[in-house]
């Protein structure tokens, strides 16, 4: 869901979202890990989501997920294991 700042009606921007975690936000796009271990994006206007990874590694995982102009970052809070992924490659 989004709803604007000023305020307004909630807006959904994707259903069946995997009850989601790990929850970030860029400029165009909403991410987060869904109950699958799957880190997901889809458009902040709403649309189908996308998995761009999916590992068993991050089910049940304490998840920490930053974006910036070009990655997507994950790190595992149990063992500090963390990785990136490219967003020019997705």
């Amino acid at each position: 869901m989004s709803a604007p700042i000023a305020g307004g009606p909630p807006a959904t921007i994707v259903s069946h979202a995997g009850h989601p975690s790990a929850i970030a936000v860029d400029g165009a796009n909403v991410y987060w890990v869904d109950a699958r271990g799957a880190v997901m994006r889809v458009s902040k206007a709403g649309g189908s989501p996308v998995t761009l990874v999916l590992s068993d590694a991050f089910v049940g995982a304490s998840m920490r997920m930053p974006v910036d102009d070009a990655d997507v970052f994950w790190a595992r809070g149990v063992t500090k294991a963390g990785a990136n992924l490219s967003l020019g490659a997705c």
